[in-house]
């Protein structure tokens, strides 16, 4: 006997918005999408966006630390 198992709606979900994460982790804010993601969740899954998030987050602040200071004008 053979038993299949559909995904729930939400497990359909989760594989694109993963992908959808990875792909435009700098686009999100990665506080507010960790205070969503489910509890069960381990790092490993979204190890890649966590990744992404902070190479932007430090490219973001590194650009504003070379634009000139204006306190010293």
């Amino acid at each position: 006997m053979f038993v299949i198992c559909r995904p729930t709606k939400k497990e359909e979900y989760l594989l694109p918005a993963l992908e959808l994460l990875n792909a435009r982790a700098g686009d999100f804010d990665a506080s507010q999408v960790l205070e969503m993601i489910p509890p069960n969740w381990s790092v490993s899954v979204v190890e890649t966006f966590l990744r992404g998030a902070l190479r932007a987050s430090l490219h973001k602040v590194g650009s504003v630390s070379d634009l000139p200071n204006r306190e010293s004008e």
